[in-house]
């Protein structure tokens, strides 16, 4: 299949768990992992696929620390390699913000500017 466009999805999905419909009233819910991991597989292996971040939790309130911000992108978009992970997995998407700070710093951070970390990516 050739792809003659690009798609590139970055920013807050919202993947807290989802409730898939059911024909009784007590509708199953996914937990938020196995949303994120059916996320990644949403479209076809060779069309669209989740890039792999620097930080998996990008969501900190102070009392909940959530994996929501993700990037999907259509196999035709090349990203730059931005590091690797503590467990030894490349990155293509460098998640800044509160993750990096401590104490003080990242409250400050989180109550006057974002409870989102930004997500940076290179397109090349």
């Amino acid at each position: 299949m050739v792809q003659s466009g690009r798609l590139l999805v970055l920013g807050d999905l919202n993947t807290m768990g989802l409730q898939f419909p059911k024909k009784r009233a007590a509708d199953e819910r996914v937990s938020e992992a196995e949303e994120v991991e059916a996320l990644g597989k949403f479209g076809s292996p060779v069309a669209v696929g989740m890039i792999t971040k620097s930080h998996d939790e990008t969501f900190n309130n102070g009392r909940l620390v959530s994996n929501l911000d993700h990037v999907l992108s259509s196999s035709n978009v090349r990203f730059k390699s931005l590091g690797t992970r503590p467990d030894g997995v490349t990155f293509q998407v460098r998640v800044v913000g509160w993750n990096q700070l401590t104490g003080t710093a990242r409250k400050n951070y989180i109550d006057n500017l974002s409870d989102h970390s930004a997500l940076y990516v290179e397109v090349v």
